[in-house]
């Protein structure tokens, strides 16, 4: 084992050595290894194109590298590689990476960590709010195990011919339509896990399920998607944060569980923003994986302002508004003292004596 090869010496030999375990058909086939960036991961790619091949399978060399440095059987690896690399993908609208009018329909949003994947927000089209980044992504094919998408970076964008406002709205818009979002207590959460609960909430329109709940009963919900994956961008979603608002009457914490889903708590005095801070940095560190943690962050929704904003930029933004309705009431008195000053200084003070005649 001491003579493994190191990983850029495995990367060259791979690249080199690779298309004598393809097909022959693969015999003049371009070989292309680059970094490949995903949300929360960044590795290197190798893809292998035949003349008018438009997209073709990416493998994950650090992967490969480490089943090569556990094993050291380079053979078998390579064998891995170009099983991985002849796949053809099957089901996938290639036309959706040409023509944006083929994509529009298929657009739509992810959330992420600004500070975890700024290299690759570098690349792409996004829009921050507090430490999370919206991205967009096109679905390139769905069946019962899931569904292929790529993201749309600033090169795709250029060859849509689009700006990225029309991008950000299509997307916001047709997200609600292909991933539609879900809301669930998480008493019935916890029931379904143990067998208690049938009940299959993806099923279940989420108009009607906000207007089933009582958030003055179960003070946590589960906000996810249609599909239960990346579905933590849903609190981007038009109008949803709008609609459990009203139908919880008052504000919530919005905690960013994962990249899969938050949770959602009412801001009733009961639970502090240090606390749940706190709760949210144990379950990062030691029970969400880190491909799928999203924060470390406590979010807030402002029902009266319709506003999603981190609890601490809420809570300076409440002193604030509290200071200056202080500054204006001390005002306001001083001015009602200074009133009542004066008329009193009019009513004390002896009429002038009347010139005799």
């Amino acid at each position: 084992m001491s003579n493994l090869m190191s990983f850029e010496e495995f990367t060259e030999q791979v690249k080199q050595s690779i298309k004598e375990y393809l097909p022959f058909e693969y015999a003049d086939a371009e070989v292309n290894v680059s970094e490949g960036l995903k949300i929360n991961a960044s590795y290197t790619s190798l893809s292998v194109n035949k003349e008018g091949q438009n997209i073709s399978a990416l493998v994950n060399l650090d992967e490969m590298f480490r089943d090569y440095q556990r094993d050291g059987d380079l053979t078998s690896v390579l064998f891995k590689i170009a099983d991985i690399a002849a796949t053809q993908p099957e089901g996938m609208d290639v036309r959706k990476l040409e023509d944006y009018e083929q994509a529009k329909d298929s657009l739509f949003i992810r959330v992420c960590n600004t500070e975890s994947n700024k290299d690759l927000l570098e690349k792409v089209p996004h829009e921050i709010l507090g430490d999370l980044a919206v991205t967009y992504h096109v679905m390139l094919d769905r069946n019962e195990d899931g569904f292929g998408s790529t993201i749309i970076n600033h090169e795709l964008l250029g060859k849509y011919g689009v700006p990225e406002s029309q991008l950000k709205a299509d997307a916001m818009e047709n997200s609600t339509k292909i991933l539609s979002p879900t809301i669930e207590s998480m008493t019935n959460v916890m029931a379904r896990m143990m067998g208690f609960s049938d009940v299959d909430i993806q099923s279940i329109p989420f108009e009607t399920a906000v207007e089933n709940f009582d958030f003055q009963k179960d003070n946590m919900f589960v906000l996810s998607n249609t599909s239960a994956m990346n579905g933590a961008a849903t609190i981007f979603y038009p109008e949803v944060m709008e609609r459990i608002g009203e139908q919880a009457g008052g504000d919530l914490f919005v905690i960013p569980s994962s990249v899969h889903e938050v949770l959602l708590v009412p801001d009733d005095g009961v639970m502090q923003r240090e606390n749940l801070e706190q709760i949210i940095r144990d379950i990062n560190a030691n029970e969400v994986e880190p491909k799928d943690r999203l924060s470390d962050t406590l979010y807030h929704y402002d029902v009266k302002e319709h506003k999603l904003e981190r609890a601490v930029d809420f809570e300076e933004r409440q002193e604030v508004s509290r200071d200056v309705k202080e500054k204006v009431s001390i005002k306001d008195r001083l001015k009602d003292a200074e009133a009542k000053a004066q008329e009193q200084k009019t009513v004390s003070r002896p009429p002038r004596a009347q010139a005799l005649e």
